[in-house]
């Protein structure tokens, strides 16, 4: 029997111009099964099996087409439709390409009548690439879900509109709700009213201006506790560029806050008392100057010491004399209005800021309070203590401008309330800085009037020693103490001080030649000596080297460990002292211009005298 003749033609014949376009579709494959073969396949359908149509046509049915795992399945949906038992069939498969490739296909198909006989016609897509992608697609929000729930920060997305599209478990437990409570549901359905309005006025700004949002807010969560969080959202588009909606992160901040609200107390508060600290005072008084000169007002400060503090503290010890700080503290503030600041200076002072008023009648009001509550007895545990107070007072603007000098002078007018008895108050007075500065110049001549009478004598000791006295008392050891390292340059500072000091060095010289060590001794002390060096050497090294002499003569050596903490502890006090010697008024600590400058890190004192020596005799 020969093969039926191909049906194209009559397809072609038959069909209406749609279907014409159908069977030269380069993207559906079309094709016709009758009598258990394929009588037509178009271009597209051949092509994704890796065929020609000549290749395929008249082949059985779709067996070659279908991978052996799908094939028993499509097998007998065509069979049902040969057989009438369905008109219609659609589902997807797992094809077979020619190199044997595993393709998925997807499947529309009808049964018919060609030519009196029963066919089934139908059109089959290549979604192989669509699959992939849909499985990338799942792969990557299942991706997204774990990052999601693994991100320990409550994570939550909305619509438009502001309704919830989800979130991770850490919103869930955050907000004390399930994501199906949540979903298609507002803020208005979750929270309080308050807060709700709060979330959902930044939700319309940032859908008004589409981007990035972040703030700090104060929240309230499942337990009752107030959190102190961040909100980072940003909104999300949609394929057409328009705002789908929002994603956010919350950052709980609450214990960096605690944090940093603690170190803000530490750093302005005082521990003991719990008033404001020197700096915090500071801080309010510069305030309070910069708003009395915007408005024209004015300020008083009370600069408070309480009398026989020392003595309490002596007797009764340390924690007695915190317990009357804090209870004094107490009783300051007491005598003060709200608006004005009651300040621990530091020990036993106090200083009260009062803004605002300038009359003398409330000022000294509020001081005698003070004074009057001061001097009520203390009870300290088992015992009783009195002490009194001194109060200086200062005014802006009448007595000074700025914060440095109204507290010198409230300081000041305190002092002159401790010598007329105590126990009393005093307004400062230009008089009173006058007296201040007098004292202070008394101090310095006292102390170069002794340092002038003071006798001191260079004589030779046992074998090459040189022995110092002063006044007759052998201070050879004393001068090469730490005490005297970490002191001497303070003193030798004081103008006077040094003077008296250079006529003790040049009266050595009188009437003999003379080798003298010091490094300002060619500068200042001998400027006409014939040979000038200025010795220098490493801050360390020179440390090292000092430490060694000072225990030359122990029974036990330093240990290592012993040296390298001296050390260090005189190398700090030799960079002060440089510092303070380098900048006095007096024989600053400068090589002269004409010394010659010799570094001895790197030698013993045999080498530095033999260089010296050199110089000498070059210059003789």
């Amino acid at each position: 029997m020969p093969p039926p003749p191909p049906l194209t033609d009559a397809l072609v014949r038959e069909a209406e111009s749609l279907l014409l376009g159908l069977l030269r579709n380069d993207l559906i494959g079309v094709y016709v099964i009758q009598d258990h073969v394929l009588r037509y396949a178009n271009r597209r359908f051949a092509e994704m099996f890796g065929y020609t149509p000549d290749d395929i046509r008249n082949q059985p049915a779709l067996e070659q087409f279908v991978a052996p795992h799908d094939r028993e399945r499509v097998l007998a949906n065509v069979a049902r439709r040969i057989r009438g038992e369905a008109s219609t069939a659609h589902y997807t498969f797992r094809g077979k390409h020619r190199d044997g490739r595993t393709l998925e296909m997807e499947v529309f198909g009808n049964r018919t009548q060609l030519e009196g006989r029963p066919a089934i016609i139908g059109l089959m897509l290549d979604i192989t690439a669509r699959k992939a992608a849909e499985q990338t697609t799942v792969e990557q929000l299942h991706f997204i879900g774990q990052l999601l729930e693994a991100i320990p920060s409550p994570v939550f997305f909305k619509d438009n509109q502001a309704r919830y599209l989800g979130c991770n478990k850490a919103f869930e437990t955050y907000i004390g709700r399930q994501r199906g409570e949540l979903i298609g549901r507002s803020v208005f359905d979750i929270s309080p009213p308050e807060l709700a309005a709060r979330y959902h006025e930044a939700d319309q700004r940032l859908f008004d201006h589409p981007g990035v949002q972040t703030y700090e807010a104060s929240v309230e969560s499942t337990d009752g506790m107030r959190k102190e969080v961040i909100f980072n959202k940003a909104t999300w588009l949609r394929s057409d560029g328009s705002v789908g909606g929002l994603v956010g992160v919350i950052t709980d901040i609450t214990d960096r806050k605690q944090t940093e609200a603690l170190i803000w107390m530490q750093a302005n508060y005082d521990p003991l008392t719990g008033l404001p600290n020197r700096r915090l005072l500071n801080d309010r008084l510069a305030e309070q100057i910069k708003r009395a000169q915007r408005d024209q007002g004015s300020l008083a400060v009370l600069f408070i010491d309480l009398d026989r503090f020392k003595e309490v503290n002596d007797a009764l010890g340390h924690e007695a004399g915190d317990q009357l700080l804090m209870e004094a503290a107490r009783r300051v503030v007491g005598c003060v209005r709200g608006t004005d600041t009651v300040a621990r200076q530091g020990g036993d002072e106090f200083t009260v800021l009062l803004p605002g008023l300038s009359e003398r009648a409330p000022i000294e009001r509020i001081a005698e309070d003070i004074i009057l509550a001061l001097t009520e007895p203390f009870q300290l545990g088992n015992e009783q203590a009195y002490v009194s107070a001194s109060i200086g007072i200062t005014l802006f603007p009448q007595d000074a401008d700025n914060p440095v000098a109204i507290l010198k002078q409230a300081d000041q007018a305190m002092y002159h309330a401790k010598e007329e008895g105590r126990n009393r108050f005093s307004y400062f007075s230009p008089a009173m800085q006058e007296r201040a500065m007098l004292r202070v110049q008394l101090g310095k001549d006292l102390r170069a009037a002794l340092a002038e009478q003071i006798e001191i004598r260079f004589t030779n000791g046992t074998g090459e020693d040189t022995r110092l006295t002063i006044d007759g008392q052998d201070a050879s050891a004393a001068i090469r103490t730490p005490q005297v390292d970490a002191n001497v340059s303070k003193v030798s500072a004081y103008p006077g001080v040094r003077a008296a000091m250079l006529i003790h060095q040049r009266r050595a010289a009188e009437d003999r030649d003379i080798v003298a060590e010091g490094r300002d001794i060619g500068t200042v002390v001998f400027p006409n000596a014939q040979v000038k060096v200025f010795l220098t050497a490493d801050p360390r090294e020179r440390a090292r080297r000092r430490v060694l002499q000072r225990h030359q003569n122990d029974a036990q050596p330093l240990t290592a460990e012993q040296l390298e903490a001296e050390v260090d502890e005189t190398l700090d006090a030799l960079k002060q002292r440089d510092k303070l010697d380098s900048s006095r008024e007096v024989a600053p600590l400068v090589p002269a211009e004409d010394a010659v400058h010799v570094d001895s890190t790197a030698h013993t004192i045999d080498e530095v005298v033999r260089i010296i020596e050199d110089l000498i005799n070059q210059r003789r």
